[in-house]
């Protein structure tokens, strides 16, 4: 039996691949591959990534991570516990499969697993197949910094465009991270593709991940293409969200979940673009990287050519953010105002000081 260990990276459409795998387990099957359960279910709560197999290989002793908040690990003990059901579960999953072919997803593993992880995965993995290829989807820097960037002001991040670039070369050394994957699994099956619509097949990564690793065409499912869940918001909007993010930073408050959602929806679109300058310092700083990936991974073939140039972004009038900000706050109230009806009907008061202070201490700024 074959496993395929996809393990990100981040950004290059991992959600989707993972959306996809989770919602048509059938077809699937049809083919002969299996999308576990165990891993993605916990409890009620069920998910599309198999966060259980990464949380079972970090130390039980580990800072708490934000799955272990969701699922309320927060002792040595639980963690304990939460490993010995998941391998539990994962055995009998798999005796009792006919599938050729298993699949596991977690970005995760790329992003936390040392070392010694990796090797006490592969341990583990062993025991179950004969074969495990680990596969992952690299992206231009460029195009990566633009678009997490977005994601880092989503989750609450005050960095400017140019302090987060800065502070990007751990996360985008692919070479010396997928190294030690290399090491571990052997220089044979470490897979990597480039995540670019040029080099996709179709321009699509779904159809590219089935083809290429699960032997399945699926470029005539126009009806099971997944939108992706990590959209970019556009300069306008991230400047408004640094702005809220910085406000309730200072304060020391969380920010409420509203804000996310109404910049995410309202201001969908392409991003603050990185500078010539800004592009130079990053490329600069990753030339090694790029050259040893490429020589060890793409049989020293040019990667990710759309470095090559940049497209700065005007920069945005302050009355456009105030103005939208202005707009933003009166949605707010508008849903303060419904929360605070429901929540009456029920015979319970809402809170909405928090906000309200917050929205007019954004707004006077």
């Amino acid at each position: 039996m074959e496993l395929v260990l996809h393990i990100g990276t981040t950004k290059t459409g991992t959600s989707s691949i993972q959306k996809f795998l989770a919602n048509h387990d059938a077809r699937l099957m049809e083919h002969g591959v299996l999308y576990p359960r165990a891993g993605r279910v916990h409890g009620e709560r069920v998910v599309v990534r198999h966060v259980g197999l990464t949380l079972s290989i970090l130390p039980v002793d580990r800072s708490m991570t934000g799955f272990d908040r969701i699922l309320g690990l927060k002792s040595r003990e639980e963690r304990e516990r939460f490993r010995d059901r998941f391998l539990e579960e994962f055995d009998s999953e798999l005796r009792q499969t006919k599938a050729r072919q298993i699949v596991i997803s977690d970005e995760a593993l790329y992003i936390f697993l040392k070392d010694d992880q990796i090797r006490e995965l592969k341990a583990l993995l062993d025991r179950y197949f004969d074969h495990v290829r680990v596969v992952a989807y690299v992206r231009d820097p460029a195009s990566f910094a633009e678009s997490a960037y977005s994601q880092h002001l989503k989750m609450g991040g005050t960095k400017s465009l140019d302090e987060f670039v800065a502070a990007l070369g751990p996360t985008l050394s692919y070479w010396t991270k997928l190294a030690a994957w290399r090491n571990a699994f052997g220089p044979d099956s470490v897979d990597l593709r480039e995540f670019s619509r040029k080099r996709l097949r179709g321009g699509d990564v779904v159809e590219d991940f089935c083809a290429t690793f699960l032997d399945m065409d699926v470029s005539a499912s126009a009806d099971q293409r997944v939108v992706s869940a990590n959209r970019s918001i556009s300069p306008l909007g991230q400047a408004l969200l640094l702005r809220i993010n910085r406000h309730y930073a200072a304060r020391e408050e969380r920010r409420p979940v509203f804000f996310r959602t109404y910049v995410s929806k309202r201001f969908a679109g392409k991003g603050e673009r990185l500078s010539a300058g800004q592009l130079a310092d990053l490329h600069g700083a990753l030339a090694d990287e790029i050259r040893n990936l490429s020589a060890d991974f793409f049989d020293g073939r040019e990667i990710f050519e759309s470095s090559a140039s940049a497209a700065p972004t005007e920069s945005l009038d302050d009355g456009a953010v105030a103005e939208a900000a202005v707009a933003m706050a009166a949605a707010a109230f508008v849903r303060g105002a419904k929360e605070q009806k429901k929540a009456l009907r029920k015979g319970r008061p809402a809170e909405r000081r928090g906000r309200k202070r917050g929205l007019l201490g954004l707004i006077a700024k």
